[in-house]
C-alpha cells in the first residue's frame, strides 16, 4: 500500500477589499468637492483630455490633482488635507463592524485561523490612512503622492493601476515582500511551492465594484478563490453588463454596497468565508489521519 502524500494546510484567509465605491462612495468625489468642483465635469475637462492625448487614467488623474493645488494656494492638496478626507468619510452601512464579524465566522469554523484584510485601491492612500478603519487592514496599497517639504502634493509617487491589481494578489499569495518585490519586481511571479504559500488563492475573497477589478476576478476564477462584485444599484444584471464581465471574470454574487448584518452582501460575504474555512477544515481533518 503507498503512502499518501502529506497535504500542506494553511490555516490563513486573507480577504481583499478595494475602497471607492465598494467600503465607501468615492474619495476622489469627496476630494474635489472640498474645491467646490464636479468630478464629472473634471474628468470631462481635466481628465479626459489627456488620456486622448495617450496618458494612463490614473496617472492623469493624479497630474490633475497637482495642477489644482498648485492653482489653490491658499487652499492646495496637502497629506493632512487627504488625511482629514479620510477622518470624515462615510461609510457604507454596516463597515465599521463587519471586520469583526468576519473574524468571528471563519473562527466559529477554524478556530485557530489567522484571518488578514488588505486593502488594494487604485484611489489615493493619503486618504485611505485617515480612514478609522486604516488599523484593520494588514497592508494598504494605493496610489501615493511625492510632498514637497510644506507637506504638498508635489508628483506622483506610486501609482496602483488596474492590471497591477494582479501583482498585489498574487504578492499577498506568496507572502513575498515589500523589499524584495522593490529590489526585482518579477519576484512577484516566481512560481513558489504550495507549502511555502502565504496564503493560497483558493483561500482569498476579493471585493470590488468594477471595472478596475476585473483583472483579480480572473485570476481567483482561475484559481479557486471567491470574488464578489459590489454595484451602486440593486440589478446586478445591469452591473454585469456595465462592467462587461466574461465568464473568465465570474464573480460568485453581485451585490449592493451594504454591511449591514442581514444584508444580501453580507450574506454573500459570510458565505464566502464559511465556504473558504470549512475547505481548510477538511483538509486539515484528512492531514490530521
Amino acid at each position: 500500500m503507498g503512502t499518501r502524500a502529506t497535504r500542506t494546510v494553511h490555516k490563513r484567509l486573507g480577504v481583499i477589499f478595494d475602497f471607492d465605491d465598494t467600503l465607501a462612495p468615492d474619495s476622489f468625489r469627496s476630494l474635489l468637492g472640498r474645491y467646490g468642483i464636479d468630478k464629472d465635469r473634471f474628468d470631462r475637462e481635466q481628465i479626459d483630455p489627456l488620456v486622448a492625448d495617450g496618458w494612463d487614467a490614473i496617472l492623469a488623474k493624479m497630474y490633475c490633482l497637482v495642477q489644482l493645488s498648485q492653482r489653490h494656494p491658499d487652499m492646495p492638496i496637502t497629506r493632512d488635507l487627504l488625511r482629514g478626507i479620510g477622518r470624515e468619510i462615510q461609510f457604507f452601512g454596516g463597515v465599521p463592524e463587519m471586520f469583526e464579524r468576519v473574524r468571528g465566522c471563519a473562527t466559529a469554523i477554524v478556530p485557530e485561523i489567522e484571518v488578514r484584510f488588505y486593502l488594494l485601491s487604485s484611489g489615493f492612500l493619503g486618504i485611505v490612512r485617515g480612514t478609522p478603519i486604516a488599523k484593520e487592514f494588514t497592508r494598504l496599497w494605493g496610489c501615493t503622492f511625492h510632498y514637497d517639504d510644506s507637506g504638498r502634493i508635489a508628483f506622483p509617487k506610486q501609482l496602483v493601476t488596474h492590471a497591477e491589481k494582479v501583482r498585489y494578489v498574487l504578492q499577498v499569495s506568496k507572502g513575498v515582500s515589500e523589499q524584495s518585490v522593490a529590489r526585482q519586481p518579477t519576484n512577484v511571479y516566481r512560481e513558489v511551492p504550495e507549502d511555502k504559500l502565504h496564503i493560497p488563492l483558493s483561500q482569498i475573497i476579493y471585493l470590488g465594484d468594477g471595472a478596475s477589478d476585473l483583472p483579480v476576478f480572473g485570476l481567483l476564477h482561475g484559481s479557486g478563490g471567491v470574488a464578489l462584485g459590489i454595484c451602486k444599484g440593486d440589478s446586478a444584471k445591469a452591473w454585469r453588463e456595465e462592467q462587461a464581465v466574461g465568464t473568465r471574470q465570474r464573480v460568485e454574487n453581485v451585490a449592493r454596497a451594504d454591511y449591514a448584518k442581514d444584508s444580501e452582501l453580507m450574506r454573500s460575504l459570510t458565505l464566502a468565508v464559511e465556504s473558504v474555512c470549512k475547505r481548510i477544515a477538511l483538509g486539515a481533518l484528512s492531514a490530521s489521519e
